[in-house]
């Protein structure tokens, strides 16, 4: 799914199997959007959704550079 939803302009969607991964893409990646695995059932999800929901993007120059290169690439289009 997280595939999928990368196709689409402005979303910037991570695949997450626990809440470190999920704080992480919120924090270094400013993910809007996280995907988690249908085994992450019960209480694992909530937490892997609350410790995303808590995070905030740490917007470093390192990560802003980053994000900045994924989304020339979006306007581009050249990901095809």
């Amino acid at each position: 799914m997280s595939i999928a939803a990368n196709k689409v302009r402005g979303i910037m969607c991570a695949k997450v199997d626990d809440a470190d991964e999920a704080r992480l893409a919120k924090e270094h990646n400013n993910a809007n959007v996280i995907a988690i695995s249908s085994h992450q059932l019960g209480f694992a999800a909530k937490d892997i959704v609350d410790s995303y929901l808590k995070a905030n993007f740490i917007g470093t120059e390192r990560y802003t550079k980053r994000i900045n290169k994924i989304y020339e690439l979006e306007k581009k289009k050249s990901y095809k």
